[in-house]
């Protein structure tokens, strides 16, 4: 297979190994924004994000839901600046328009988007489960995930994987995992003093489930 052909079949594993790639370098920097805006809010407000976080649901909800706005804004700006992000570049994985041009930086947000919302529930128990799940036996059978397949993107497969690129990839997923766990424990120690412990929970809770897709 030339490097200009495309396979039309993308394994889920390799779509998982993508995007775990991807998150585990975007967390550190999502992180890098979300901790000091708490900070800072907390400073102006007084405590406010402190007895907010006793709200057990409500921080689950909200926090999970603003970190992945931020993931979702970082994958979009670096496919957007590169063309592809280094997760999809390393396994060889292409997301175009079906006439296989580059997608808009505006048509890259409304996909992560989809994937947040159809692919994995915005990481909501069991729904977000039950998405995953459905996502994956639907691609396991060659077909188009629903999100890509309602909104017109096409994900392929450029060639195929080479020992050597393959080695890089568990090198880096290793290193993307290290950042991740890092990182959000490092948040948490930052957090912890202030009560927001559930919150950076929940971010947890929505980087992993969103690495399923």
């Amino acid at each position: 297979m030339s490097e200009n052909e495309q396979s039309p079949f993308v394994q889920p594993s390799y779509r998982w190994a993508a995007r775990i790639i991807d998150l585990g370098l975007w967390t550190p920097i999502a992180l890098l924004v979300f901790v000091p805006c708490l900070l800072a809010i907390d400073s102006v407000a007084g405590g406010l994000v402190n007895e907010a976080s006793k709200a057990t649901l409500t921080t689950f909800v909200i926090s999970g839901a603003i970190f992945l706005f931020l993931l979702m804004a970082i994958d979009t700006f670096i496919g957007a600046m590169f063309g592809n992000t280094p997760g999809k570049a390393l396994m060889r994985i292409r997301v175009t328009e079906p006439d296989g041009t580059s997608l808009t930086i505006g048509r890259r947000f409304k996909r992560n988007v989809g994937v947040a919302t159809v692919g994995f529930g915005w990481s909501v128990p069991f729904l977000g489960w039950l998405l995953m799940l459905v996502q994956y036996f639907v691609t396991r059978t060659g077909r188009e995930t629903t999100y890509d397949k309602s909104m017109g993107f096409s994900v392929s497969k450029v060639a195929p994987i080479e020992i050597w690129r393959g080695l890089l990839c568990g090198v880096v997923f290793i290193v993307a995992m290290l950042f991740q766990t890092l990182s959000t424990q490092l948040a948490n120690e930052v957090a912890n003093p202030r009560g927001w412990y559930i919150g950076l929970q929940a971010i947890g809770n929505a980087a992993r489930d969103s690495e399923a897709l």
